[in-house]
């Protein structure tokens, strides 16, 4: 009878596997294949097919396709499917297989291959991804009331850096818009602007002498014009005292009414896409060829340009990526492709493509509903970061295998929420400051108090809701019944902290904003040990303001100056000037996020601030980093400025301190412009980008790469203090700012 029932129980068990045909650690090896290749090929190859589909559908259809793969030979076919339509030569292989070389590059045809500087997703400057030699259309920007274009000339790699460089060519305006017309040129950080009225044909030259160990790249501006025609456009570079010519177009090779192959014409090569209100292309003009810039006409939507290259550096021809899915089954496509204006090639099977097209048009990216629809946001986040998070260097964590926890984990889950959690647990294992998960549905209403983690206990330390009638230094011990020490223990595996134990504010408001009621009930323990508990309303309070001090400023009797960066603005710095150059101190809060800029530093520098290393990675391979252009050059340049404050200097710190206040207190460090007293900072300091995912959500990350003037981590570590200070459970039940009490001291010594 034991013996029967062990065998119903196991049949049980064995059986929905058996009947769904496929084990979920088989189900886990498919996805992990798919989202490899899918990253890959969608970052990687730069085939004109590829850019022609939906990626976040092909996430969702893709994955269930391939999740009930019974062997990697049903995988590898259901693999060939998906991204055949779109990587005609993709090679799937499970035994060992010799790619043939490329065959040499057609004549006429130009290279196209994938640059990427960070990731796009934000509207920074500092992140681009461009396929190269492609034409490209740019929305338009209605903001700008004048026509204008940009030119930039594609420079060899042998004249990266240059002493000095002269730029020629011919141009005339037709048209009656305006007489005189403006223009710029740039390179690197030198500039030259002019305005030249040319109604007949004129030749202009301009010299510059860009700075040593400056990345360049030429950037010349048209604006205030009808019609623009450009002509023999030359650049040379000043070698021994004579000019070497390393770039010249008289356009007579271009096809008119095309695109010239060799400028990024209304793209600036280095800051990314730019909106133009004008059309460029060449047209003949008395028998030659030339490069007309013509302003749109009302009602188009787009302006086309052409992206080469946005650096320097590039691929071979025949480069491609071999790269193993599972153990056993490897894909290889090109990273390289020829191409010309029209396409790149070898071109797609335009069936297939259309196929494709249609399986995936009926898919529903905001349905929150699908499995399929939270595997793909997975898959998404888990690629982006793969490839462009900076701090995988550190060895943070092996983001392969948990890929595989995280896919698991989700096939498991059977509600959104649960879906959102596995994102945040794996989110925080990145430990980025600057990590977050935004869901539009997600309650935006918080309780009016704050806690802090003060000597083994939950404390509250500041109270904005005064109905509640609730003392400061009160211990927080439940939640709807629920202990709050295991409340919080699940929350730190969501949320990363450089500091877990001075970070339970943040910890508490986002477990708050997920909590599906805006009424709790809290019990606490009152500093004269009176048990109480508390019906608390959830409202839309700033939780930053249970934070920081309710003051702007501060102008203590005997000449010191507290100024609050969070509340206060330029203007009433400014305004308290006169106060500030007679002060004996100036105690700066930065234990929050400014809300000025860093002016204010400037005063008491003596020299040029140097500090500042951030680095927006390049790649044109994946995982392998181009050299770093300028890191030594400084991110964050401050000239002195006067009035010169001299005024000792105090900032206050915490491990709040993230991003721009890490700016403000790194300046002052580096330069030793005065005394930092609290906390480490958050050590999270850099742009981010941002990235919708699948079910109508929206994730940032950290994008550049910051170091410590000699290149020493600044990664979770941030900022030390001078002095450190630490609140204590006293301190909370008496409303003390031991940090303020400090640097108060410290200047009256």
């Amino acid at each position: 009878m034991r013996r029967l029932w062990w065998m119903l129980l196991i049949a049980s068990i064995l059986v929905p596997a058996f009947l769904s045909g496929v084990s979920g650690k088989r189900q886990q090896q498919n996805l992990i294949a798919f989202t490899k290749l899918w990253g890959y090929a969608k970052n990687f190859y730069p085939g004109d097919e590829a850019q022609d589909i939906d990626w976040d559908k092909l996430s969702v259809y893709g994955s269930a396709q391939v999740i009930d793969s019974p062997d990697k030979k049903a995988l590898a076919n259901k693999l060939d499917e998906l991204f055949s339509p779109l990587l005609p030569d993709l090679v799937l292989y499970t035994r060992s297989h010799q790619i043939g070389s490329s065959k040499e590059p057609t004549k006429g045809r130009k290279k196209s291959f994938w640059q990427h500087r960070g990731m796009n997703g934000s509207s920074s400057s500092l992140f681009g991804s461009q396929r190269t030699n492609r034409p490209f259309k740019v929305p338009r920007n209605q903001q700008y009331p004048f026509s204008w274009a940009s030119i930039c000339p594609q420079l060899p790699d042998s004249i990266s850096f240059v002493p000095e460089l002269r730029i020629s060519f011919k141009v005339k305006q037709r048209g009656e818009e305006s007489d005189s017309i403006f223009v710029s040129v740039s390179v690197s950080e030198e500039y030259f602007t002019n305005t030249f009225e040319v109604r007949q044909w004129q030749e202009k030259s301009i010299v510059l002498s860009p700075k040593e160990g400056v990345y360049n790249s030429i950037w010349m501006m048209f604006a205030y014009f009808e019609e623009l025609l450009v002509d023999d456009l030359k650049v040379e570079v000043l070698e021994q005292d004579t000019w070497r010519e390393v770039y010249y177009n008289d356009f007579e090779n271009d096809t008119p009414g095309s695109l010239p192959w060799d400028l990024s014409v209304n793209i600036d090569p280095y800051r990314g896409i730019l909106s133009s209100e004008v059309d460029a292309f060449v047209q003949t003009d008395n028998d030659n060829n030339v490069l007309c810039l013509s302003k749109a006409e009302p009602g188009k939507p787009h302006t086309q340009g052409i992206v080469n290259k946005i650096f320097m550096e590039e691929l071979p021809w025949g480069e491609r990526l071999d790269i193993e899915l599972l153990s056993g089954l490897r894909a290889n496509f090109p990273m390289v492709l020829e191409c010309d204006l029209e396409h790149t090639y070898p071109i797609a099977d335009s069936l297939k493509l259309k196929k494709l097209k249609e399986k995936l048009e009926p898919i529903d990216l905001s349905d929150r509903s699908s499995k399929s629809i939270w595997l793909a946001g997975l898959i998404k986040y888990w690629t982006d970061l793969n490839f462009f998070y900076p701090y995988f260097e550190y060895n943070i964590c092996d983001w392969d295998k948990e890929l595989g926890s995280s896919l698991k984990a989700v096939l498991k889950v059977k509600t959104f929420a649960e879906y959102k959690r596995e994102l945040l647990k794996l989110s925080a294992k990145t430990q980025d400051g600057h990590a977050n998960l935004e869901d539009p549905s997600r309650n935006k209403l918080i309780a009016g108090f704050g806690v802090n983690h003060i000597s083994g206990k939950w404390v509250v330390t500041k109270v904005l809701d005064e109905s509640l009638d609730l003392p400061t230094g009160s211990e927080l011990t439940h939640m709807n019944d629920r202990s709050f020490k295991k409340i919080m223990a699940e929350c730190r595996s969501l949320y990363f902290s450089s500091n877990p134990e001075t970070t339970e504010l943040r910890l508490f408001r986002a477990y708050q904003r997920d909590y599906p009621d805006s009424v709790a009930t809290f019990r606490f323990i009152t500093p004269d040990k009176r048990k109480i508990n508390k019906q608390v309303k959830f409202g839309d309070y700033n939780s930053h303001y249970l934070k920081i001090r309710d003051e702007k400023q501060i102008v203590y009797p005997d000449s010191i100056v507290y100024l609050n960066l969070y509340r206060i603005t330029d203007e009433e710095i400014t305004a308290l000037m006169p106060q500030l150059l007679s002060a004996k101190g100036i105690i700066l809060d930065l234990r929050l996020y400014p809300h000025v800029s860093s002016d204010i530093l400037k005063h008491f520098l003596s020299k040029p601030d140097t500090w500042g290393s951030s680095i927006a990675k390049r790649y044109i391979k994946p995982h392998q980093e181009l050299p770093r252009l300028d890191e030594d050059k400084p991110t964050w340049s401050l000239e002195p400025e006067e009035p010169h404050l001299r005024a000792k200097l105090i900032a206050l710190s915490s491990r709040d301190s993230q991003s721009y206040c890490e700016v403000f207190l790194s300046i002052i460090k580096h330069n030793e412009l005065g005394t930092i007293i609290g906390q480490p900072s958050a050590g999270a300091n850099g742009n981010v980008v941002y990235s919708n995912l699948p079910g109508n959500l929206k994730v940032q990350w950290t994008c550049i790469f910051v170091r410590n003037p000699d290149k020493s981590r600044f990664f979770t570590l941030g900022v030390s203090p001078d002095i450190q200070v630490t609140k204590t459970l006293e301190d909370a039940v008496l409303g003390r700012d031991p940090e303020l009490e400090q640097a108060l001291q410290l200047i009256r010594e």
